[in-house]
């Protein structure tokens, strides 16, 4: 619940999001500091450390916020990002205030530390800073993919997110030919013009550092129930490694009276 204003700024809490990131060496991630319950944001004075830059190394930032000063400085070592913004235009919390890029460098894992020097509101009173939370990185050099089991109502779309790293193909099989299959965001793959009906493929030119493929199936009417066992298959040719496994689509008559009841308006 956002705070009501007072003629002090108050207290918050300020964290990094996503607070855990898995990568392949090579993959770019962007990470934000949100400020939790802050009534308004006028300026800020921010810092972030790795504790470990051989894993990975600061790459650049952007201010968030429309701020009217800026200013990033970037540690030769690359283990250290500042920040300045000020004349900022922010609406009440919670609320991003920089997206910072870091570089998986190097094969390991490594902390990601916060530090909030200043906050001040628009007014230019301070804010208290009573927590902050960082986050935990970690660089892979070998193929890795997750794509979990999804249940959804008859006659529905259903969206299978996909998290690969380090392969340049995949293949999703054992699609019933009458199913909607399309990609809604191919993170950078090709989709080959001659896939089988029964599957769907996807490519890099070179294994992905970090792919996040948005698979949607639309169900026909005539799908009122039942479990369909999928089959998923990633490979990196260059390293001749490959990751294979079934996951479930569950259509469930009554799942849509329960997504009701679970969320009621």
């Amino acid at each position: 619940m956002t705070p009501e204003p007072t003629d002090e700024a108050g207290s918050v809490e300020a964290h990094l999001t996503p607070a855990t990131v898995e990568g392949g060496v090579g993959a770019s991630i962007a990470i934000e500091i949100v400020v939790e319950d802050s009534w308004d944001i006028g300026s800020h004075e921010s810092s972030l450390e790795l504790a470990d830059s051989d894993v990975a190394v600061f790459t650049g930032a952007e201010l968030l916020g429309d701020p009217g000063s800026v200013d990033v400085d970037i540690a030769e070592d690359g283990d250290i990002i500042e920040l300045t913004a000020a004349l900022m235009d922010v609406d009440p919390g919670p609320v991003p205030i920089a997206r910072v890029d870091v570089e998986l460098t190097e094969a390991g894992t490594t902390d990601l530390d916060l530090t909030i020097d200043v906050l001040t509101d628009e007014e230019g009173d301070e804010y208290e800073i009573t927590e902050t939370a960082g986050a935990t990185l970690e660089a892979i050099d070998e193929l890795s993919l997750e794509i979990e089991s999804q249940i959804t109502a008859p006659d529905s779309t259903v969206t299978f997110p996909v998290d690969v790293i380090l392969a340049d193909e995949f293949r999703l099989s054992k699609l019933w030919t009458d199913w909607d299959v399309d990609v809604d965001d191919t993170a950078g793959a090709l989709r080959p013009d001659d896939e089988a009906a029964d599957e769907l493929e996807l490519s890099w030119e070179n294994p992905a550092p970090l792919a996040n493929p948005e698979i949607e199936i639309e169900l026909p009417e005539r799908y009122v129930g039942g479990t369909y066992l999928l089959e998923y298959t990633a490979a990196n040719t260059v390293a001749g490694t490959v990751e294979s496994d079934t996951v479930q689509l569950l259509i469930d008559e009554e799942f849509a009276d329960k997504k009701s009841e679970d969320n009621p308006e």
